[in-house]
């Protein structure tokens, strides 16, 4: 796994970004002080991301409900026109075969939990040509793990 990587990862998870000789004890610093719940739905967000960044379909199953999660976008069609399209999460998965290429950044705009069942995450992944996408991922812990459940995007060109 490439630094930057690391680095996005740990600032996922809620520490501060680490240099490459800090070690484990820095990784955990600020992770210590945040709840369980936080913790994990944090966990899951890394999971989401660095398993599209890798294309790893373990971390990507583990990110979202496969049985009953899904993803909704606003595309535009052939003639200008608009439509809400929605993909089961499974799918979504099932696309993500190949690493990226680019050295993308993810995080955490905001986080919100309630009751220790359902969270709402803003996340943006931003590309080194300066266009980004903003999602944002329902949440629900169920039988004591969170999953993704719903995932909602918008893309967002580099300014010129």
């Amino acid at each position: 796994m490439k630094l930057a990587w690391i680095i996005a990862a740990a600032a996922l998870l809620g520490a501060p970004a680490l240099a490459q000789d800090d070690g484990a004890e820095a990784a955990a610093v600020g992770v210590a002080t945040m709840s369980d719940a936080e913790r994990d739905v944090r966990e899951r967000a890394a999971d989401y991301f660095l398993g599209g960044q890798d294309a790893d379909q373990d971390r990507l199953a583990r990110a979202f409900d496969l049985d009953n999660g899904h993803m909704k976008y606003v595309a535009a069609n052939d003639d200008g026109t608009e439509e809400l399209r929605v993909v089961t999460l499974a799918e979504f998965r099932a696309r993500n075969t190949t690493p990226s290429t680019v050295d993308r950044t993810g995080r955490i705009l905001s986080l919100d939990i309630v009751d220790d069942k359902m969270a709402w995450v803003k996340f943006q992944i931003v590309y080194p040509d300066g266009g980004q996408f903003i999602d944002y991922l329902l949440m629900y812990k169920t039988n004591g793990d969170w999953s993704i459940v719903n995932k909602m995007f918008v893309r967002r060109s580099a300014e010129p």
